[in-house]
């Protein structure tokens, strides 16, 4: 392309204006705090109506797998996996546990749901997160989240992850 017609193109892409001084690694610790406090939020929601959770002490151990998704300008999903540390404070015997956890957006409301991965093997079907490759990122096989629909993605959201996890 001649240096006239990048110029041009150039000028016609939305201004970074948000962006200046932030490198890659601050947009990704805090992409990470922000997600991990959203999983948290989905997590205390299930606790409260988990009566085997109830007086234990649970602390985030690690955000796993995620994948964000736009059905439609009015319905934004995000899948995560995550493993909580569970500590019975009586015997205090602990265990970690791995969960999936959905936040949901439709009309600027956020809607949450949180379930127990009962295996490493347990997989559902999500077409919104196979359409975009994302296989590992495991779901409930009951259900009670949104599976999204194969044209379900927002690929361009996507940032190398090579940033430490400091």
């Amino acid at each position: 392309m001649e240096e006239a017609a990048m110029q041009i193109l150039l000028r016609r892409q939305p201004s970074c204006a948000y962006r200046r001084g932030v490198s890659d690694k601050e947009i990704i610790q805090n992409a990470r705090k922000w997600m991990s406090k959203e999983v948290m939020v989905a997590f205390e929601e299930y606790k409260k109506r988990s009566a085997t959770l109830a007086g234990h002490d649970c602390q985030l151990v690690e955000l796993g797998h995620q994948c964000f998704n736009v059905e439609n300008y009015c319905n934004v999903f995000h899948h995560f996996n995550f493993t909580v540390k569970i500590e019975n404070p009586i015997t205090n015997v602990s265990r970690v546990s791995l969960f999936f956890a959905e936040l949901r957006e439709m009309f600027g409301q956020k809607y949450y749901f949180c379930s127990p991965l009962e295996s490493d093997s347990e997989n559902g079907q999500c077409s919104a997160c196979s359409s975009q490759g994302m296989d590992d990122l495991q779901h409930p096989a009951t259900g009670g989240y949104f599976r999204g629909s194969t044209g379900s993605s927002f690929p361009y959201m996507y940032m190398e992850d090579d940033v430490d996890n400091d």
